[in-house]
């Protein structure tokens, strides 16, 4: 168990000195840890929030900045659905 938990502790780093200014899709794929095609859905949002995507043929390149700034602001999915079920849990043990 404790293995497990370095060998995940070295895959954290820190983005902001890791990532390049510019990110591809693989980038975003890495940070998200994500699929290409989930990556590309999330550039797509992001592009729609204002953030600066610049398209070269099909290949999308963010702004790093910007991009962190937008995944630390968006609303994600299935959070706040566990948070009302982790609730709910103590109460349907109580019976």
């Amino acid at each position: 168990m404790a293995e497990d938990i370095k060998a995940v502790a070295k895959q954290i780093y820190d983005p902001e000195q890791q990532l390049p200014y510019v990110l591809k899709t693989q980038d975003v794929m890495n940070l998200c840890r994500c699929s290409r095609p989930y990556a590309m859905e999330i550039i797509r949002k992001a592009e729609k929030k204002g953030v600066g995507v610049h398209w070269v043929g099909k290949q999308p390149r963010v702004n790093r900045d910007s991009f962190l700034e937008y995944l630390k602001t968006r609303k994600t999915k299935g959070v706040n659905e566990f948070a009302q079920v982790r609730e709910l849990w103590p109460k349907a043990e109580a019976r």
